[in-house]
């Protein structure tokens, strides 16, 4: 046979190969295209004008934020800084009392010289609501709300407000936290560059009902998993240890572990244990996660759940984000269906 119609043939066999990898690249179901989608996510900085509330001009101030920050306003002053109902008379005194603090002021001027903007915060989470609308198209997206918490809350959500604790995202090394004595692992967390991944996984922890699930070790992990999936989808190409909250040496120790990890809940037979203890080990914040070493993050229960969620819907390409979401799950059939096996 003649060599040039021989190296024609392979080169286009060549080609047709190169065509049907990059077209199967492409096929990633999160890649989407957002350029025409307009999220209109803001955020308005409650935390600048509550400190603006005084006794002479309380009833008229008071009367506006109600009226901008709706629920959420009423939850920040009854149940995060607990100073009483918001109809209450009276409440404008224990709001005075409140302000006049010379540590609560203090803590308001830290905030305030920490953030003077929240542009970076901003653009980050209005790019992943323009990713959330594609997915969701129903939804509406929040109002961002800033406020100060008194180290109460990092994220705060309602029916349509996405509040944000200023005073949980002040650095690591803040003096707050060291005089508070909370451990290096939580002060870890406590970096601004968490506040939009934060933000996210709280809106749609709040937004779905993960509740109406099965039990077990197994099903609690895959709830989880569900969330940081959507996390996948608003934060595309955004890097794994920052949508899960782990340093990137943890993370990198979990994929190299990821079979011993698996074989620890399969030999223990943990995965179907509705035992409390059981789920806690696996699923609670520490330095890491109890019964692996000290290099393992906390949580990597989550981290499992996230990898059997992954395995799922690369198996059900017909299956939506909004019907994964809606859709309660019994564990260990959810388990089959995904084909999670680790290599």
């Amino acid at each position: 046979m003649n060599n040039s119609l021989v190296n024609s043939k392979f080169r286009f066999f060549l080609v047709c190969f190169v065509i049907i990898a990059l077209s199967a690249c492409k096929s990633d179901r999160l890649d989407v295209d957002v350029s025409e989608v307009s999220s209109n996510f803001a955020v308005d900085r409650l935390d600048e004008e509550f400190f603006q509330l005084r006794p002479d001009n309380f009833k008229q101030k008071h009367d506006a934020l109600q009226v901008k920050y709706g629920s959420f306003y009423k939850r920040y002053v009854e149940n995060i800084l607990q100073l009483g109902l918001v109809d209450d008379p009276a409440l404008k005194y224990s709001v005075a009392s409140f302000l006049s603090n010379d540590e609560v002021v203090k803590l308001a001027e830290t905030v305030e010289q920490n953030f003077e903007d929240l542009d970076a915060e901003t653009a980050v989470l209005s790019e992943a609501f323009k990713y959330y609308q594609h997915h969701f198209p129903k939804s509406e997206v929040p109002q961002g709300i800033a406020f100060v918490s008194g180290f109460d809350s990092k994220v705060a959500a309602t029916d349509k407000y996405l509040g944000i604790g200023l005073d949980l995202y002040l650095g690591q090394d803040n003096e707050y936290y060291k005089m508070m004595k909370w451990p290096e692992y939580k002060r870890a967390q406590m970096v601004r560059e968490r506040i939009p991944y934060d933000a996210m996984r709280g809106w749609v922890l709040t937004e779905f009902d993960l509740s109406n699930n099965g039990n077990d070790l197994v099903s609690r992990m895959i709830v989880y998993g569900k969330a940081l999936y959507a996390m996948d989808a608003v934060f595309y190409n955004h890097a794994d240890h920052l949508k899960i909250g782990f340093t990137e040496k943890q993370l990198r120790w979990c994929e190299e572990n990821e079979t011993e990890i698996w074989s620890k809940f399969i030999e223990s037979e943990l995965l179907f244990s509705s035992n409390t203890n059981d789920i806690r080990r696996y699923i609670s914040e520490g330095p890491f996660t109890p019964g692996m070493p000290k290099e393992s993050p906390a949580q990597v229960g989550f981290w499992v759940g996230w990898k059997i969620v992954r395995a799922y819907m690369n198996n059900h390409p017909d299956t939506s984000l909004e019907q994964l979401m809606n859709t309660p799950i019994d564990g260990q059939n959810f388990l089959a269906a995904s084909k999670y096996k680790p290599l």
